[in-house]
């Protein structure tokens, strides 16, 4: 298994809609998530891996709406497997300073 950074992205800066933080082209395992919000207050994300570019409902999503604190960063370890029919990474924030990058093993 060879570990990689799979993709980075900078949120959009509005909660409930989608930003694609990977695409997966084949099988993969996503290892780690680290989400930084380098705003002086706090905002809100979302995780979800999604057969197309919207996030599914509150069930279907990897996190639920989790706050994080001002400066602060959240490191999600987890093994989530995805592949060509669920094949997108996406991710929301309540603001544009919400960082996120995500690591893995796509075969390659």
């Amino acid at each position: 298994m060879a570990l990689k950074r799979l993709g980075a992205i900078v949120s959009g800066g509005v909660i409930g809609t989608a930003d694609t933080l990977f695409t997966a082209t084949g099988p993969t395992v996503i290892s780690t998530i680290i989400v930084t919000n380098t705003n002086a207050a706090a905002q809100t994300y979302t995780l979800a891996i999604s057969t197309g570019t919207s996030l599914p409902a509150v069930l279907g999503r990897l996190t639920g709406v989790v706050s994080i604190a001002a400066g602060d960063s959240h490191i999600i370890t987890l093994g989530a497997t995805m592949d060509a029919t669920n094949n997108k990474l996406l991710c929301s924030a309540s603001a544009v300073t919400v960082g996120f990058q995500a690591f893995g093993d796509d075969g390659s």
